[in-house]
């Protein structure tokens, strides 16, 4: 929310998910590029007398107090940031798939806000409203392999018949669909071309039985 007014109380939520730069005080060029896909923090801890230890990480989940002040937070893909003495300093990864700091142990924080580029959202916006698109022309086909040859001229066999195969032809297509937006890829390329190719090599059929199709001009 651009007003103060409208915001939540919890004004960290705004903060780690970068919807602070949405807002008429913190006005960033970067905010308009994109939309914020995550938030890496780097965090400066008080290890005790006198020591202190930055780490670094992708800030997955926080947890309050009951007055509202931050309590704990949750990193993922941590890094210890070290100096040796006389060299310089460099960042050793910590094993582990979560690391925990307690927020009163907490000096200072900074936030980095990972953006996704205006043309991978719009990439995204794009394929989003063309599986969209293709599922509901899917649906659609559906209904015409039950109806079509049933405003045909053809008998009551063939009628049965060229609807069964029709329905053969859509299930083919339907692999040869998942295929492509599986994020498995379950199917290899040729897989999926070749179902293509019976899809379409079962509706050619299908139209053949119910006369529709005509290739007396292959004779």
């Amino acid at each position: 929310m651009n007003y103060a007014v409208f915001r939540f109380s919890n004004k960290w939520y705004y903060y780690f998910t970068g919807e602070i730069l949405n807002t008429h005080e913190f006005k960033f060029k970067k905010s308009k590029d994109g939309k914020v896909s995550s938030s890496i923090v780097d965090v400066l801890v008080d290890y005790g007398e006198g020591k202190n230890v930055l780490f670094t990480g992708t800030l997955t989940q926080y947890s309050l107090c009951s007055n509202g002040d931050l309590e704990t937070l949750y990193l993922t893909g941590t890094g210890r940031y070290k100096k040796p003495e006389g060299q310089s300093s460099y960042m050793k990864q910590i094993p582990g798939d979560c690391f925990i700091i307690p927020y009163n142990r907490v000096l200072n924080m900074n936030i980095d806000y990972v953006i996704e580029t205006s043309e991978e959202e719009k990439v995204g916006r794009l394929k989003r409203f063309v599986l969209s698109l293709m599922s509901v022309l899917f649906i659609l086909l559906l209904l015409v392999v039950f109806v079509f040859p049933w405003f045909t001229e053809a008998g009551l066999l063939k009628k049965v018949i060229s609807t069964f195969i029709f329905l053969l032809a859509w299930l083919f297509l339907m692999v040869s669909y998942a295929g492509l937006v599986s994020k498995q890829n379950d199917l290899s390329p040729r897989a999926i071309l070749i179902s293509f190719l019976i899809s379409v090599l079962f509706s050619l059929f299908g139209a053949l039985i119910l006369g529709v199709l005509d290739i007396s001009f292959l004779w």
